[in-house]
């Protein structure tokens, strides 16, 4: 197979997202889907009662009713190792009953330190690992937060979603790196 034959398209879906039609997915050869599993923190940093996405058992329902693998993300918004711990408690009990065939990734927001975001990122990865993940995750991030982290030590451990919007297509063909699909 050529790589121009190649389509490694995800699917990325929220909380709120609509039902996915799985046969047009299928019908476009989409490699797999993202699913949020959840966040402890919102947007201001209250924690939340309920860390699960209520959406997620029927998302993951259809996904494997269609033969569509999935992946899962959660809003990491850690501020210390504590609150790192504690998201991936709650994300452990979601990656045991939803186990995703395309890996766990972190949608990054952190705001400490680079020393402190640097502990809560080991944090997060010992946990993942000791979930049976290692190879299997990764963090999606704007260059800012990625520069709040020290990526140089995470790079071989860690997969990178870079979310950089291109300022034209043209440079589309320089930012897609066929190394991060694994179909």
């Amino acid at each position: 197979m050529k790589n121009s034959e190649i389509k490694p398209y995800i699917v990325s879906t929220t909380r709120s997202s609509a039902s996915i039609d799985y046969a047009k997915v299928n019908k476009l050869g989409i490699a797999g889907i993202m699913l949020e599993a959840g966040y402890l923190y919102d947007a201001l940093h209250i924690s939340q009662r309920n860390f699960q996405n209520p959406k997620l058992k029927e998302q993951t329902a259809a996904a494997d009713a269609a033969n569509v693998p999935y992946g899962l993300y959660i809003y990491a918004r850690a501020r210390t190792v504590e609150e790192a711990k504690l998201e991936m408690a709650e994300l452990a009990l979601v990656l045991f009953k939803y186990p995703p065939r395309l890996g766990v990734w972190l949608k990054l927001n952190l705001s400490s330190f680079k020393y402190i975001n640097n502990d809560i990122m080991k944090t997060y990865y010992a946990a993942l690992v000791n979930n049976g993940f290692k190879g299997q995750v990764g963090i999606q991030c704007t260059r800012k937060q990625l520069d709040q982290i020290s990526w140089e030590t995470f790079c071989s451990s860690w997969y990178l979603w870079l979310d950089e919007p291109l300022k034209d297509i043209s440079q589309l063909p320089d930012n897609i790196s066929p190394e991060l699909f694994i179909i």
